[in-house]
């Protein structure tokens, strides 16, 4: 199945959700829950020296999805790889049957924060050496 798609945000709960987040808002969430489930962590996650918490973590976008597309990449309009599906919202739910831009996004995690996760978090220096040898889209 190929889609395109914009990354963009939507509204959501009286509120506006954001078409990328950040490390930044991984480690609020964390700390402004008292460090409890479901917004805890592992030990490893905490240990996050190096870790650039601005980097883009997860985005959203109007990439038309179903069940069974988790892993598929996500590339740019320069066929640049920029990051791997992982979900949808739940407005998209409704995807199987009819799809609109207005709600319904595609879930992704950025490669920026692979590398991120890779370099700082499980230390995979070989890996992550790959990586730098290979450019990091943005």
């Amino acid at each position: 199945r190929i889609s395109d798609g914009l990354i963009s945000g939507y509204e959501y709960n009286g509120t506006i959700a954001p078409p990328i987040t950040t490390f930044y808002g991984l480690y609020d969430r964390y700390y402004s829950h008292q460090k409890q489930w479901p917004w805890d962590l592992p030990a490893r996650w905490l240990n996050y020296g190096g870790l650039d918490l601005s980097a883009q973590n997860n985005f959203v976008g109007t990439f038309d999805t179903v069940g069974g597309s988790s892993g598929s990449p996500i590339i740019n309009k320069n066929g640049e790889y920029i990051g791997i599906l992982h979900d949808g919202n739940m407005e998209g739910l409704s995807n199987d049957f009819i799809y609109t831009t207005e709600k319904n996004r595609s879930i992704a995690l950025s490669s920026q924060a692979i590398y991120q996760i890779v370099k700082h978090i499980v230390k995979a220096d070989r890996i992550a050496k790959e990586m730098e040898n290979a450019k990091i889209s943005e």
